[in-house]
């Protein structure tokens, strides 16, 4: 038990600076005109857009290497946090 409680500590620290992002029946419509390879991705992509986020954040950034939205790995954007942290500055550019 003692990961569990862990783990759901850890999310509610990292809640303090994402958010998660809704999908929308609009979000897979758009999505479904995209008509990439992966499905998945291409709705990630739409609520990122709609959402006007900063990063997309996920473990194979190379399937958005084609977008206008950054993808970052949870590591490399867990480092943006920690250096903004560490220099107390804003990790969003």
């Amino acid at each position: 038990m003692k990961d569990k409680h862990a783990a759901i500590d850890l999310l509610r620290k990292l809640l303090n600076v994402v958010n998660v992002a809704a999908v929308t029946g609009g979000n897979v419509r758009r999505a479904l005109e995209l008509e990439w390879d992966d499905f998945e991705d291409s709705i990630h992509y739409m609520a990122g857009k709609n959402l006007l986020v900063e990063y997309i954040i996920t473990r194979n950034p190379l399937d958005f290497e084609h977008v206008s939205i950054p993808a970052v790995t949870p590591k490399e954007f867990l480092s943006y946090i920690s250096d903004a942290a560490r220099y107390n500055t804003h990790f969003i550019e």
